[in-house]
This record gives structure tokens, sequence and C-alpha cells, in this order.
């Protein structure tokens, strides 16, 4: 089933809505959260009743789920002792019922641990469910079953945050007012007195953009691009090396110098002066220190305080690539991943970087895939390592390898490779493009979808092809003569030809014939910079990650980028979202946004590029990863955004951020 979004919430259960738009839920149901008319736990998804079209977002609490129509009504269903539901009862439904006085008008919702709050088409806030701490914001601290108006607040919102138990918003004129729970200071108000009416945050009555209430941690990022943040601070989540509570804003801090940057999901590596420093999740050892415990802030790689040419972070992995050529990994070593000549997950060694055997002094690039990882040599040859049973390793066999391998055939005569899903490609220095490995799609583009444990030679691209780019299952060339042609998996229209059946063979992307200076392929999308310095793109597009101001599950051939027909110079499409960078150095990113990866300061989706707040100019180039992006600076500096549970933006705050943070040095 192909999910358009999803929503996991604060207890045991989860909420989806699908390509078809049917909205599914499943886990615990004991308070019938899952909204299918029982109250039966199920551990597959279940249908929720009456909720078959006509929803634009969901959003779970501890027990209940509240969806939004796209005629702005708001449904609400599962636990009610609290009132959560609205719909002026306290008991419980497995069955979606109406919130009293929403069924149109509301533009946003945001739903804390067992409350809820809307935002109004005319700019008013509503609020409903729990309200000991004075969390609805009406002057009272009793429960209500029905929404009630926040104190101030029937216009002038921008946005709004609904944290556990306290809420803020963001005024039109940039101020920014909380209430609610306020025992930690999340209300910053240099108080930690409870206010059941909003209050002014301390030193912002204006000039803020963006705000994001967490849990008791508040943030919000200022015109000037300066990010401020108070309430928790138990596990540094200020970033300004301190671990205690604030019940007023604090400045966070930063990193420069850094040259190459290289992300994951749950870890990060960059080079700063020619030395890697990583961050984040490190169960396996990823980060190269010594030891496997997690960091938040970047740490020296041991034995490389110098010479590193490029550096890559994988699923639980790093690599290095040193001016003298040689190939260094260190962390998971799950599947033989590391290449060094041991299947150990924590071997000795393993946590520090340790040499791939055989890649002393020859290495050109490193390219990872998701559990192997592919070498170009200095004299043009291709050897890979790790996971091989689709032939991902290209070498005619189905077996693992813990050292590096020679690609068949692929010995010399090699400019480029992109490693994907179990399989890779190649580009030759006559143009042409070879594949390996999993072809269950026709990802290998061979007429064929039958795995390849040796290189295949792509159909119609024997050459011409300038550069290649490996999504989750397809793969995408760009043709000498500025042309694009995509193969491999399509259900969401990824090949841009204007189907979504699978295609063995490259087909052309409509409209795209010539006129393209590059293009970028995400998951299930993929983008294209045309000469003019205009922006297309297309796949999936439930979260907007289009950018064409629609959500519509997917395109299956070229859209215009809302608001960027011109001044485009780069584009990196990642995980249901993209980013741009314009030719004046700022920053734009639309689509997926639960985890404030679009860097606007919201964790609201837009279907159109939004500025990425601080980022107006200066960047010279972003990459986009699986809930996270980052941006590397003119002067050398690096700023990240979006998921940060493990500590990969490297800035010492493990929470999810919606503004750039400098990565600390």
């Amino acid at each position: 089933m192909a999910y358009e979004e999803i929503d996991a919430s604060f207890g045991f259960h989860a909420c989806g809505i699908l390509s078809s738009w049917v909205v599914k839920c499943w886990g615990y149901n004991a308070s019938g959260q899952l909204g299918n008319n029982s109250v039966v736990d199920s551990a597959s998804p279940v249908n929720v009743s009456g909720l078959t079209s006509g929803i634009s977002n969901i959003t779970t609490g501890h027990s209940h789920t509240c969806a939004l129509t796209t005629s702005g009504g708001v449904k609400c269903w599962g636990y009610n002792v609290s009132g959560q539901l609205g719909n002026n009862s306290t008991t419980n439904s497995s069955v979606p019922v109406d919130v009293v006085g929403l069924s149109s008008g509301v533009e946003r919702i945001s739903v804390g641990y067992n409350s809820a709050c809307a935002l109004t088409t005319s700019g008013g806030v509503k609020c409903w469910g729990y309200n000991a701490y004075g969390g609805l914001g009406n002057n009272s601290t009793t429960n209500s079953s029905v929404p009630v108006d926040v104190v101030g607040l029937s216009s002038g919102v921008e946005r709004i945050s609904v944290g556990t138990h306290d809420a803020c918003a963001l005024t039109t004129s940039g101020g920014v007012k909380c209430w609610g729970f306020n025992h930690v200071g999340q209300l910053g108000n240099n108080s930690t007195t409870n206010s059941s009416v909003p209050v002014d945050v301390v030193g912002l009555s204006s000039g803020v953009e963006q705000i994001f209430a967490g849990n008791a941690t508040t943030c919000a990022v200022l015109s000037s691009g300066v990010v401020k943040c108070w309430g928790w601070n138990a596990y540094g989540q200020f970033g300004n090396g301190t671990v205690g509570n604030s019940s007023v804003p604090v400045v966070i801090s930063s990193l420069s110098r850094v040259t190459r940057i290289s992300i994951w999901a749950y870890n990060v590596c960059a080079i700063v002066s020619w030395s890697p420093k990583c961050w984040g999740s490190n169960g396996f050892g990823q980060l190269g220190i010594g030891i496997t415990t997690n960091s938040s802030v970047p740490v020296d790689v041991v034995g490389l305080s110098s010479g590193v040419a490029q550096v890559g972070a994988w699923v639980y992995a790093s690599c290095a690539v040193t001016s003298a050529g040689e190939g260094k990994c260190w962390g998971f070593n799950g599947n033989d991943r590391l290449g060094n000549n041991t299947n150990h997950q924590i071997a000795a060694g393993s946590a520090i970087p340790g040499n791939v055997s055989s890649l002393s002094s020859s290495v050109e690039w490193l390219s990872m895939g998701y559990s192997n990882a592919c070498a170009l040599t200095t004299s043009g040859g291709v050897k890979c390592w790790g996971y091989n049973a689709y032939g991902g390793l290209g070498n005619g066999s189905t077996t693992n390898s813990s050292v590096p391998v020679d690609v068949v055939g692929l010995s010399s005569g090699i400019t480029k490779i992109s490693a994907g899903v179990h399989s890779a490609c190649a580009l030759t220095t006559s143009g042409g493009v070879k594949c390996w490995g999993y072809n269950a799609y026709g990802s290998l583009g061979n007429g064929s979808t039958a795995d390849s444990s040796v290189p295949v030679d792509v159909v119609g691209l024997s050459s011409g092809v300038s550069s290649i780019s490996t999504g989750y299952y397809h793969a995408c060339a760009l043709t000498t003569s500025g042309g694009v042609k995509c193969w491999g998996r399509n259900q969401q229209g990824q090949l841009g030809n204007g189907s979504t059946a699978d295609s063995s063979v490259p087909v052309d992307v409509v409209g795209l014939s010539s006129g393209v200076s590059s293009v970028s392929v995400g998951t299930y999308h993929a983008c294209a910079v045309l000469s003019t310095g205009a922006l297309k793109c297309w796949g999936y597009n439930a979260y907007g990650g289009l950018g064409d101001g629609t959500a519509v599950a997917r395109r299956t051939s070229p859209v215009d980028v809302v608001g960027l027909s011109s001044g485009v110079s780069s584009v990196s499409a990642g995980y249901y979202q993209s980013c741009a960078v314009l030719s004046t150095g700022a920053v734009k990113c639309w689509g997926y946004n639960l985890y404030g990866q679009l860097g606007n300061g919201s964790t609201t989706n837009s279907s159109i590029p939004v500025d990425v707040v601080g980022l107006s100019s200066g960047v010279s180039s972003i990459s986009t990863g699986y809930y996270h992006a980052c941006a590397l600076t003119t002067s050398g500096g690096v700023k990240c955004w979006g998921l940060n549970a493990y500590g990969g933006l490297g800035n010492g705050i493990q929470n999810i951020h919606s503004t750039p943070k400098d990565v600390n040095p």
C-alpha cells in the first residue's frame, strides 16, 4: 500500500492516508483510536470509518486522532475523557465525529497530548480538550469538549504550535504568545507559573518568522536568522553548552570551515579544514571515535585529523577517502559493509576507521548504497563490497564480500558511479551507462526484470550520457543533448513519461528532450534544472514535493515549480521534499515537513517553495537527507535542519528543528 502521509502518536497507534485518499490506522485500540468502529487492537492497517476521500491532513495525540478535511472541517476519534474529540461529549468514539462548529473555515490543526487547537482562515485560534494547566488559553483550567476561543487571539495569528500541555502562536506582527503548562519555563515569560491566557514571550514582541513548540522546549526564528529557544534543556536542547532550563529565550551556536558534508538518516560527517568530524547516532561505532556512545556535537574521527578528500555517511556506517587515495570505513559491519575482511558488527577497530582491504592508494571516489559500497579507482575501474544477495557487487556472484571485488568488465574506462538499493550504475568514458544488481522493477534498464550479478548495458544509452542519478529502484540519465531519460520503478510516475507503469528500458521524460542542465533523483520523484534557470519536477506529490501548488498523489510528467521559472542554480530531491539553491545564494524548500525539514520554522507541509529561515544568501550547495537537510555556505560553514532525534544536525540539540541550526565546532 502506498501512503501519502503517516503520523505516529504519543501513545501506541498510528494512522496514514493512502494514495487513494483512504485513511487507515493500526496498533492499540482500547479507546477506539483506530476509528474502525471497534476497540480491538490491530497489527495491520484498518479503514477508518467514513474517511474514504477528502482528507488533507491527519495528526495523532496520545489516544486520539484528528483529521482536516479538504473543505476545512475537522473530525476526531478515539479517547475522549477530556473532551479532546471536540464533539460536546466525553464519551470515546471508535468512529470519526465532527468537531462542533468546525465543519469549515479551518486552515491548520495542531494536536497535543490530549488536546487540540485549530487556526481558522480568519486568523483566530480555537482549542479544546484537556485544560488542567490552562492549555486551552480561555482563562480557565476546566476541560472543554467543544472548541473555545483563545483569549485575545480572535484574529491576527499566522501560525500555531501545540506542545504537550502548552501552545504558542505567532502573530502577523511577528510576535510570540504562549499559554498553558510552564513548569520549566516553556512559556518564555520569565516565570515558571502556568498561564491560562496567552502571555508575551520576553524579547519576542516582533521580528519572529517561525515558532516550534516541542516537548516543553520551544524555539523561535527571528527575521535576522537568529534562533532562540526556551523551556526544557535537560539534554542540551538549546545547543549553547548548557543543560539548564530557561524561562526566557536564549540564543543557540555555530561551525565553520567545512569543505564537504555527507548525510544519512541518523548520522552526519563533514570535512573541516581537511579533517573529518562526525556526529549523531553511534550505536555501531559509525562516528569513528573509538567508542559506541552517541554524540550530539561533532567529534574528530580517530586517525583522520588531516588529508581527507571525501567523506560519506550511510546506514550506521561511514567511509572516507584520503588525499593519498586510501579508503577507510568504520561503524556497523552487518553484511560486511566495512570492506575490512571481517563480518562482526562491532569488532575491534570498527568504532575507529580501518582500511578497506586492497584500497590503500587507488581510490578516486566512493559511492555508498543501502548495504553495499562501490569505489571508483584512479585507473577508472570499479570495486564493490558488502551485501550481494541480488548481485549488487557486480562480480558474477550473489555471495556477500567483506573485501572489495572487481566488477566484471569494469577494470577501466569509468568516470562516475552511483550506488542505490542493492544495485549500482556506472558511466563510461564513452558516455554509456551500465547497471547491475536488483532488477525487480526494471531498474537496470536492460529490458528485463531479472537481477544481474554482472553489469548490463542500459538499452539505448551506449553513448551520449553526461551524468546519472539513482533513486529508490529507479534511475535517470542526463544526455549530452540536454535530454532526460529514466527507467525502473514508476508507481508514482517518477519516470516522468506520463505513465505509472514500470519500465525496464529508458523512457523519455515528457517535454525534456533538450535544454536540461542538471537532474536530481529523490526517493520517488525527480527534479530538473533547465538551462534557463527554471525548475521542473515530477513523480510522488502527496506532500507537495513537486512544488506546483498542489498535493495530488502524483504527477507523471514534469510540472513547473511555483515561483522558480528562472534563477535556479541547483536542486536536491530528497525523501518527499526538495530544496533549491538560487543564483543569489538563497535556499527554498517544499514538500514534506513533518520534522521541519523545509527549514521555514514550521512543521506544515508546503506545496510551493518557502524560504529557508536565515538563508536568503550565501549558500553554495545543499543536500537533502531522509528527514533533514544541510547547506554549505560560501564561508565554509554548515547549517542543518529537520529531524534530530540522534543528534544528526550536529548542534547539540536532540529535538526536531524547523529552522537551520549552525553545526557546533
